[in-house]
C-alpha cells in the first residue's frame, strides 16, 4: 500500500469517527428526548471510546 492511499485511508477514518462522536453526542444531548439510564451508560462509553481512537488516528 503507498503512503498516500494511507493517508487517504486514515484521514477518512479520523472523518468518520469524527461523525460518530458528534451523532452520539447529538442524541444523548437531545433536551426534548427520553432516553434510559441504560442508553445513557451505552452513548457515553461510545462516545468515550470514539474519542480514544480519534486521539489514537491523530497521533
Amino acid at each position: 500500500m503507498n503512503v498516500n492511499l494511507t493517508l487517504e485511508v486514515l484521514n477518512d477514518l479520523i472523518e468518520i469517527n469524527g461523525l460518530r462522536i458528534w451523532n452520539y453526542q447529538f442524541i444523548f444531548e437531545r433536551p426534548n428526548r427520553e432516553i434510559s439510564a441504560e442508553l445513557c451508560t451505552l452513548f457515553s462509553q461510545m462516545i468515550d471510546q470514539g474519542q480514544h481512537l480519534q486521539n489514537e488516528l491523530e497521533l
